[in-house]
């Protein structure tokens, strides 16, 4: 799958995106659109997490819903480098500390919308 994956960025200019997208929220979904903005192809690399909130399948389903998203693989960061060091039209944009971040934000957003209501006497 992921020898696949170098083929396809073989044609053209690409951006390929490394994150979890662990749950695909509206600030990561305007990052891809503003990164499609630049003129690149964007492909989207979903990474594997033991303790993400969905799966890298359910993850990688909805970012290939993206109008912006033309192509979409799970797999390691050091492997999906590896496939792009070789392909000069391939622009890798990865910020694993970020993407923590928003998946923490988001957990933490939903903890609060859902805490125990206040029991009034």
């Amino acid at each position: 799958q992921l020898e696949d994956f170098r083929g396809v960025l073989s044609n053209g200019e690409w951006s390929a995106v490394i994150g979890f997208f662990d749950p695909l929220t509206l600030v990561q979904a305007e990052r891809l659109s503003k990164i499609a903005d630049t003129g690149r192809r964007v492909a989207a690399v979903v990474l594997p997490g033991e303790e993400s909130l969905l799966s890298s399948h359910a993850r990688a389903t909805l970012i290939a819903a993206l109008r912006e998203v033309e192509a979409v693989t799970i797999g390691e960061p050091q492997r999906i480098k590896q496939i792009c060091s070789g392909l000069p039209n391939v622009y890798v944009h990865e910020d694993e500390e970020a993407e923590r971040l928003r998946t923490a934000e988001f957990s933490e957003f939903i903890r609060q919308r859902h805490k125990p209501a206040e029991v009034l006497k």
